[in-house]
Protein backbone atom coordinates (compact mmCIF):
# COMPACT_ATOMS: atom_id res chain seq x y z
CA UNK A 1 0.00 0.00 0.00
CA UNK A 2 1.13 3.23 -1.01
CA UNK A 3 1.44 5.82 2.05
CA UNK A 4 0.82 9.12 1.26
CA UNK A 5 3.73 11.77 1.54
CA UNK A 6 5.03 15.13 1.21
CA UNK A 7 8.54 16.17 0.50
CA UNK A 8 9.94 19.48 1.53
CA UNK A 9 13.04 21.34 -0.18
CA UNK A 10 14.41 23.80 1.89
CA UNK A 11 16.50 26.94 1.04
CA UNK A 12 20.05 25.33 -0.09
CA UNK A 13 21.06 22.12 1.15
CA UNK A 14 18.08 19.66 2.98
CA UNK A 15 14.84 17.71 2.39
CA UNK A 16 12.63 16.51 5.12
CA UNK A 17 9.13 14.19 4.65
CA UNK A 18 6.24 14.55 6.61
CA UNK A 19 4.60 11.50 7.41
CA UNK A 20 0.63 12.38 8.05
CA UNK A 21 -0.26 8.79 10.04
CA UNK A 22 2.50 10.15 12.90
CA UNK A 23 2.58 13.52 12.79
CA UNK A 24 6.37 13.37 12.25
CA UNK A 25 8.68 14.88 10.02
CA UNK A 26 11.85 12.92 8.77
CA UNK A 27 15.50 14.59 7.98
CA UNK A 28 16.15 13.25 4.13
CA UNK A 29 19.36 13.12 2.42
CA UNK A 30 20.76 16.53 1.51
CA UNK A 31 20.93 17.73 -1.81
CA UNK A 32 24.39 17.57 -3.07
CA UNK A 33 24.79 21.24 -4.86
CA UNK A 34 23.67 23.75 -2.22
CA UNK A 35 21.15 26.36 -3.86
CA UNK A 36 18.60 29.29 -3.25
CA UNK A 37 15.10 29.19 -5.59
CA UNK A 38 15.55 26.15 -8.06
CA UNK A 39 12.69 25.40 -10.16
CA UNK A 40 11.74 21.55 -9.22
CA UNK A 41 8.78 18.93 -10.87
CA UNK A 42 8.46 15.52 -10.32
CA UNK A 43 9.15 13.37 -13.64
CA UNK A 44 8.67 9.77 -12.90
CA UNK A 45 8.51 9.45 -9.25
CA UNK A 46 11.42 11.53 -8.96
CA UNK A 47 12.00 15.47 -7.95
CA UNK A 48 14.30 16.99 -10.04
CA UNK A 49 15.73 20.19 -8.84
CA UNK A 50 17.02 22.60 -11.54
CA UNK A 51 18.93 25.85 -11.59
CA UNK A 52 18.24 28.07 -9.22
CA UNK A 53 21.76 30.54 -7.42
CA UNK A 54 24.35 30.47 -5.07
CA UNK A 55 24.82 32.19 -1.67
CA UNK A 56 26.36 34.99 -3.81
CA UNK A 57 23.29 35.14 -6.07
CA UNK A 58 25.27 33.70 -9.42
CA UNK A 59 22.98 31.70 -11.34
CA UNK A 60 23.88 28.42 -11.55
CA UNK A 61 23.05 25.48 -14.65
CA UNK A 62 22.94 22.28 -11.81
CA UNK A 63 20.59 19.83 -12.49
CA UNK A 64 19.56 17.04 -10.06
CA UNK A 65 16.90 14.06 -9.68
CA UNK A 66 15.93 13.04 -5.86
CA UNK A 67 15.05 9.13 -5.47
CA UNK A 68 12.23 9.30 -2.66
CA UNK A 69 12.01 5.56 -2.78
CA UNK A 70 15.69 4.93 -2.21
CA UNK A 71 16.57 8.00 -0.39
CA UNK A 72 19.42 9.12 -2.66
CA UNK A 73 20.47 12.56 -5.47
CA UNK A 74 21.71 11.86 -8.39
CA UNK A 75 23.51 14.42 -10.64
CA UNK A 76 22.28 14.97 -14.17
CA UNK A 77 24.46 16.57 -16.53
CA UNK A 78 24.27 20.29 -16.43
CA UNK A 79 21.70 22.67 -18.31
Amino acid sequence: MLMPMLFLAGVFVWGAEARAEEASWVVKSPMPTARSGPATGVIDGKIYAAGGSNSGGQAMANLEAYDPMADSWEIKPPM
